[in-house]
């Protein structure tokens, strides 16, 4: 995905409170498929291979004449716009409360392991598997 010169993605980020990693990438296909449709809508017909039939939707170009397949360089750029749009069509999958309980078990957890219980310990242990679980 290539992003246009105006992006903020900290001023993108400020706006997705509550988003999950699966929430984010909903967000960035959504913006990429936005922002595809406007650049197509902007297409004139003198950017269109008649001959060939090229689409701006496709990453490639077939002749009905040879059938064979040829490269194209169309690239769709997503803008701070779309992005923002993205944003907020997204609800964030995993509700307030949700992540209220998860932070409870989580601080339940950490609690019945002691003070002494820190990331870092995890570290220092070589050769064994270390979870939350």
């Amino acid at each position: 995905m290539q992003l246009s010169e105006d992006v903020d993605l900290q001023a993108v980020a400020d706006k997705c409170s509550g988003f999950t990693g699966a929430d984010f990438k909903a967000m960035l296909y959504n913006a990429q498929l936005e922002a595809m449709h406007e650049q197509t809508m902007t297409w004139k017909p003198s950017n269109v291979n008649q001959e060939h039939g090229f689409s701006p939707l496709k990453d490639e170009i077939i002749s009905p004449s040879s059938n064979r397949i040829a490269s194209t360089s169309y690239v769709v750029i997503v803008s701070h716009s779309n992005l923002l749009q993205a944003c907020h069509d997204i609800q964030p999958s995993v509700s307030p409360s949700e992540r209220h309980r998860y932070s409870q078990i989580y601080e339940s957890f950490v609690g019945s392991r002691g003070e002494n219980f820190v990331a870092d310990k995890a570290e220092t242990v070589v050769g064994q598997r270390v979870t939350l679980a």
